[in-house]
């Protein structure tokens, strides 16, 4: 039996799967730096860390607002 191993990297429509918003948003959030990527050859890819650190702050910002 083959181990899956979860994925570290996703591709920028994946990232927009799981956050709910559009491709276009999630190219904004990486030009504006929000969530870190990397380019392997010619594919942007997004590290699932980054999600989740992306994640966090907008909870944070959430909970101090509230």
């Amino acid at each position: 039996m083959s181990e899956q191993v979860p994925a570290r990297l996703i591709s920028v429509e994946a990232t927009s799967k799981v956050l709910g918003v559009g491709r276009t948003q999630v190219f904004e959030l990486l030009r504006a730096r929000e969530i870190d990527s990397v380019k392997i050859r010619n594919r942007r890819l997004i590290p699932v860390v980054a999600i989740d650190e992306y994640v966090a702050r907008l909870r944070e910002g959430s909970e101090r607002q509230s």
